[in-house]
């Protein structure tokens, strides 16, 4: 299975989000270093979800980077992350 759908999967499962949206910019990054052969190793998740309703920043990034632990240990390279609540989603949109 490839990885945008493994994350796409636990985003889904773990958050239910009202919006959610991978970009991959790996192919900005191609020999960034030796071991880069992925063709997702450098993303950014966008993440709107009731989950995140009185969380701080941190713990948001906390729960994300949990759930995602292992791909990030292995896959990802670089992870950017955007995480609101619908009400602060709207306010930016």
């Amino acid at each position: 299975m490839n990885l945008e759908k493994i994350i796409t999967e636990k985003i889904n499962k773990n958050f239910l989000p009202d919006f959610f949206k991978i970009i991959n910019f790996s192919d900005k990054h191609k020999n960034h270093y030796l071991e880069d052969n992925n063709d997702t190793s450098h993303i950014k998740l966008i993440i709107v979800s009731k989950s995140f309703k009185s969380l701080s920043k941190i713990d948001r990034e906390r729960l994300v980077h949990k759930t995602l632990s292992e791909e990030i240990s292995h896959d990802i390279h670089s992870i950017r992350l955007k995480l609101y609540t619908l009400e602060e989603y709207e306010l930016i949109k």
